[in-house]
């Protein structure tokens, strides 16, 4: 019996999976394609501190990267004048975010890096947590700042955080699909479309006291963000620092198991940033981190660090009139913190020989 044409058995059945093949194909060339034109994230002043960054990159020595203990911690004209007075003639920047944590500075880097800054010689990092699995929340899994962090390498490296993780392995199964939905964003470039547009137009979604950092207050304070005094009592602050000094001394001698830290993926950036012949420097800013930072930097993982966690090794810098509450400097404090630094800078600068 003669089968007629168009239906011989098998050709119809693999037609539409090839099919879908090519169109998928075909949408992530054009993804891929987009993507590399798509603007930063708007929110947190994010777009408007990075493309002031894009223009001037060749312009400074000396790059800030953190959170907000760092963005409005570090004032980089204090510490520029301050190693000028030791001879030292640097300008720095500070690229610091609201909310930034381990994994989105790591991306940052690379972004920044890949400019290839012609002055720069040294890299400054506030260490914070590796720790892809707490403090994430459904509200964040839509944040076009959390989905841009999602590269392949970047969603690579938050596995492999997870994987090394001490939590049960129902935690780690749903922390690996959100990875892969987070992924799944960033490449299909879900919710870009407004904001590239709108960019195009030159406009802006967010009122401005939601995005502190436009205009002229990026050149004129080279990227640092003041925060001025809240409402924070005297009695509540001394209590905190009470409570700082017991912790440190229950501390002493504690031993820290990094068997759940994701070694390799800062033994990464480590040397991405060495490989280009930069300095690398690792700061202290956040107690709750103090213990783990110490650790590395004693097993060598960490090149450089400098701790600020303590009141007892830094009584001027927890003082009531410097913080504008527990976690942050207020101007003065951040003047006080960049001058202690850069002091601490200039002599590493000796001991080294650099």
């Amino acid at each position: 019996m003669r089968v007629p044409t168009g239906t011989r058995p098998g050709r119809g059945s693999l037609r539409l999976p090839l099919q879908a093949l090519i169109a998928l194909t075909c949408f992530l060339i054009v993804a891929g394609a987009l993507r590399s034109r798509l603007p930063w994230p708007e929110s947190s002043g994010f777009r408007a501190k990075l493309e002031y960054f894009v223009e001037h990159k060749d312009e400074f020595d000396v790059l800030f990267f953190g959170s907000s203990r760092v963005l409005c911690g570090v004032a980089p004209r204090e510490f520029d004048e301050e190693l000028a007075e030791h001879g030292l003639e640097v300008r720095s920047f500070n690229l610091a975010l609201g909310g930034m944590e381990a994994f989105e500075t790591d991306y940052l880097l690379r972004r920044v890096l890949d400019l290839e800054p012609a002055a720069l010689r040294w890299v400054v990092i506030e260490y914070t947590s590796w720790d892809p699995v707490g403090g994430w929340t459904a509200i964040e899994s839509t944040n076009l700042r959390r989905i841009a962090w999602h590269t392949s390498s970047g969603t690579r490296d938050a596995v492999e955080a997870i994987l090394v993780a001490r939590v049960p392995f129902t935690t780690k199964l749903t922390e690996l699909g959100r990875q892969a939905r987070f992924l799944g964003l960033w490449v299909s470039n879900v919710g870009q479309a407004f904001p590239a547009l709108d960019h195009a137009r030159g406009v802006s979604r967010l009122p401005p006291r939601t995005n502190p950092l436009f205009g002229d207050d990026i050149p004129g304070l080279q990227g640092w963000h003041p925060m001025f005094n809240e409402s924070y009592g005297r009695r509540a602050w001394s209590k905190r620092v009470k409570n700082l000094l017991n912790a440190g001394v229950r501390s002493q001698g504690e031993k820290v198991d990094l068997r759940d830290f994701p070694t390799g993926v800062l033994e990464r950036q480590v040397e991405r940033v060495r490989s280009r012949g930069m300095g690398l420097l690792y700061l202290g800013l956040s107690f709750d981190e103090s213990l783990r930072a110490q650790a590395l930097l004693e097993r060598g993982t960490l090149p450089e660090l400098f701790a600020y966690t303590s009141p007892l090794e830094h009584p001027e810098l927890y003082r009531y009139e410097q913080r504008a509450d527990v976690n942050h400097m207020n101007p003065d404090g951040a003047r006080a913190l960049s001058r202690v630094m850069a002091k601490d800078f200039a002599r590493l600068l000796e001991e080294k020989g650099w």
